[in-house]
């Protein structure tokens, strides 16, 4: 079969966002299965990943584009605007002999109607609520709504808990496929030594990792930094604060971090890792203190590290943490997470999880599953 995924981020071997590094897996995986892929996005440069062509089309210039940039090319997200995108994608794309695409966001739901399609639901409706208004999303909720009952396309979302919300708004099946992790691609290259002393991490000190994008109002990594501050000095000197997720779009955001640690005597480092294996390796504990996630990639990858985590307590986040031995949670609160680093910090073992709780997120199921899907589109 030949496949198109397509997908609003740019995507390299180092991507850091989770719809990328789920675009990797999953472009390598059907082409082990001996599918022919081609993975197209809106913005960055074309590259060759795990044997997979990934071309950029341009649409939002050769750079890595954030939310901002997406929203501000295509607000406000109306009829007109959604066909106006499907009909940019289709003139970019010429899909020429291609049996099936994936669509890794409902904004691409007038592009390419008479194809089979699968639209793997990767923002939740308060990430599009935060990025293109109460109008917005109910404009795309109306628009899947009047899409012909066909068998051709499926949605398909990575928790049950947001396919459940997807099927009620959406008023048709949204099945739930987990996202899986390749723990090859999780290997530090290099050793934990050098790494620290390449990024000046002292190994003297415990090692908090804030892994993800450094975005303000949904992953809140300021948080960390708030309830480190209220942590007594005697525990507070013994940890580092590391922040992954440095990319350009973001750089305000890190001077913010540096500066309130500066004012409330927190060591921190914020780093752009050449690759997120390095930031995991560096890592005694992960914080993950985000608002709200459709799914939550860095939780994943955490816990099968055997990482201590500690997880803000919302549905995704308690979806992937069942069975698994490493993980605390918070309830969005400063004083709680402080209370949560404490107790990590003074037993911060990394424990191997269960083999059931492997097994719920090993590749080749996984990957057997959206072959499922892409058999009920035919």
């Amino acid at each position: 079969m030949k496949i198109a995924i397509v997908s609003p981020w740019a995507i390299t071997a180092t991507s850091i966002g989770g719809t990328e590094r789920f675009t990797i897996d999953l472009a390598a995986g059907l082409k082990r299965r001996g599918h022919s892929i081609q993975v197209f996005t809106l913005s960055g440069k074309d590259s060759l990943i795990a044997g997979v062509e990934y071309t950029s089309m341009e649409m939002l210039g050769n750079k890595p584009a954030s939310e901002n940039e997406l929203v501000a090319k295509f607000e406000p997200l109306t009829e007109q605007t959604l066909e106006h995108i499907g009909e940019l994608l289709e003139e970019q794309t010429k899909l020429v002999g291609f049996d099936a695409v994936i669509l890794n966001s409902l904004i691409f739901v007038k592009a390419w109607q008479n194809m089979r399609r699968v639209f793997i639901i990767h923002t939740n409706p308060d990430e599009l609520k935060l990025d293109w208004g109460p109008k917005g999303l109910e404009q795309i909720i109306n628009s899947v709504k009047e899409m012909p009952g066909l068998p051709t396309h499926a949605f398909v979302a990575p928790s049950s808990y947001y396919a459940r919300e997807y099927s009620h708004l959406l008023g048709t099946q949204v099945l739930t496929i987990p996202h899986s992790i390749d723990p090859t691609r999780l290997k530090a290259r290099t050793k934990k030594d050098r790494l620290l002393k390449k990024y000046d991490v002292s190994s003297d000190l415990v090692t908090v990792l804030v892994p993800g994008r450094l975005e303000a109002a949904q992953k809140q990594p300021l948080m960390v930094l708030e309830a480190c501050a209220l942590i007594p000095k005697s525990t507070r000197g013994r940890l580092q604060i590391v922040f992954s997720g440095l990319d350009s779009q973001y750089a305000h955001e890190g001077e913010r971090l540096k500066s309130f640690a500066q004012g409330h005597d927190i060591r921190i480092g914020v780093f752009n890792f050449g690759d997120i294996q390095e930031a995991y390796s560096v890592a005694d504990v992960v914080i993950l203190p985000s608002l709200f996630e459709s799914f939550g990639y860095t939780a994943l990858e955490s816990l099968s590290l055997g990482k201590p985590t500690i997880l803000n307590d919302i549905p995704t986040y308690r979806e992937i943490a069942k069975g698994a031995l490493n993980a605390s949670f918070f309830g969005n609160d400063v004083k709680e997470l402080a209370e949560a680093i404490e107790k990590t910090v003074r037993n911060h073992e990394p424990k191997n999880q269960p083999k059931r709780w492997v097994d719920r997120y090993s590749n080749s199921p996984w990957i057997e599953k959206y072959q499922s899907v892409l058999d009920l589109t035919a």
